[in-house]
């Protein structure tokens, strides 16, 4: 049967967990046994609670008729079953090395055991003495290595050297989303590498984090620049004694990388700070949201009240045009580079292809341009596809739908003539 399903394998049904955030409705959230996180209301996590129960559904049915609420027994069985059902599908397609959106691919570096080890000796790191004295020495290495800034950035000798010390404060900036997880109280899971949009980036994966409340959300989200400033305030130091200048460039590289990582437009660290700090699931689909609403307001139609209190309304409206205008411009940056990538790449494999036919000599950075070209073109392909595939089932399913619909019609109609 379903309910044995349950039986052990579901945190958050003996004790309720809310889920911490502003808006004026409450989420519960079930932890399944294949890691799942499931958000439920109030009325289906009550449902889900008479069906596990084994109550009688004639007897909860004659309680909720004398609270005011009809509702027959065989409609409240059926909808109890839904809910189980439905809950224990998502547990079971869980798949923790699943591709967010936006996201081309995981690829696993450190699994979770490994992980876990890791950050729960790491987590004295978040303790009021040693994270004090960390950001004091950090500011202090921002300011030292301001006076020093890169100039050898085309250099090999100093470019590549820089570049590795950089992969590995990246490493660490996921062991401090981990270690802050852990410290809170929640199990962190694997740390890999991916592509986000066209940008490579290493994740770790955090998303038991939902259990906690919602500033200690956000120190998750900041763990990860924590970890990697103090990296790179040794890089600093350590600088200072030697003078080797690709130590001062890793620096100069974690300075740029935690300023953009922190935007609160693209899915990185930023943008969850951001979503925690407001209380708000689901910032990125908020802003096409509120225009609807205020569209639909103008046009004079009943529109439901905003879930969230009024400052996080107009820190939503101020967010709202700022989201267009920062894609916007990304877009026209990124769109016309890969149009000239798109016009240059057949006349590089066709000069590619007389180099391997020892028609030519193969030329400086050609090969280079050919391996950048090929990546930008690949993630262009790869984003124009995942764009265009929920545009074309829903097409899709329009058509299906009016077929139907026309059907149906044609139906009704040689009925209405036949009984004519």
């Amino acid at each position: 049967m379903l309910r044995e399903q349950f039986a052990g394998d579901f945190k958050g049904l003996d004790e309720r967990i809310k889920v911490d955030t502003s808006e004026n409705r409450t989420t519960y959230l079930l932890v399944g046994k294949n890691g799942s996180h499931v958000q439920l209301s109030p009325s289906a996590y009550n449902l889900l609670k008479i069906y596990i129960s084994g109550a009688s559904y004639e007897e909860v049915s004659e309680t909720l008729m004398r609270r005011g609420t009809r509702v027959a027994p065989q409609e409240l069985e059926a909808a109890c079953v839904q809910v189980a059902e439905h809950v224990l599908e998502i547990d079971r397609n869980t798949d923790r090395s699943a591709v967010p959106q936006g996201f081309w691919f995981r690829l696993r570096l450190l699994p979770s055991e490994l992980v876990g080890r890791i950050a729960a000796r790491l987590t004295f790191a978040f303790q009021r003495w040693p994270l004090a004295i960390s950001l004091v020495l950090s500011a202090l290495a921002v300011a030292v290595i301001w006076s020093h800034p890169p100039t050898s950035l085309l250099d090999e000798g100093i470019f590549w050297p820089a570049y590795s010390l950089l992969l590995v404060s990246l490493i660490c900036h996921e062991l401090g989303h981990a270690t802050a997880c852990a410290r809170f109280g929640a199990p962190p899971y694997d740390i890999g590498f991916t592509v986000y949009l066209v940008y490579p980036a290493f994740y770790s994966d955090v998303s038991a984090a939902w259990q906690l409340n919602r500033w200690q959300r956000v120190g998750v989200d900041l763990g990860g620049a924590y970890f990697q400033i103090v990296v790179g305030a040794l890089y600093c130091g350590m600088y200072w004694v030697t003078g080797w200048e690709p130590l001062a460039l890793a620096f100069w590289m974690i300075l740029y990388g935690l300023a953009f990582s922190l935007n609160p437009i693209f899915r990185f660290d930023g943008y969850w700070v951001l979503t925690d700090a407001l209380g708000v699931t689901h910032l990125s689909k908020q802003p096409l949201i509120l225009v609807r609403h205020f569209f639909n307001r103008l046009l004079g139609r009943k529109v439901e009240p905003l879930p969230w209190p009024r400052r996080v309304t107009l820190v939503l409206l101020l967010y709202t045009p700022a989201t267009f205008l920062f894609w916007g411009y990304f877009l026209g940056r990124i769109l016309p580079m890969l149009f000239q990538q798109a016009q240059s790449y057949p006349s590089q494999i066709v000069a590619l292809v007389k180099v391997l036919l020892g028609r030519s000599e193969l030329a400086e950075g050609q090969l280079h341009a050919i391996v950048i070209s090929t990546f930008l073109l690949s993630i262009a392909g790869l984003m124009i596809w995942r764009l265009l595939g929920p545009l074309l089932k829903l097409l899709a399913y329009k058509i299906r739908q009016s077929f139907t619909r026309r059907q149906v019609d044609a139906a009704i109609s040689q009925t209405a003539a036949g009984g004519g």
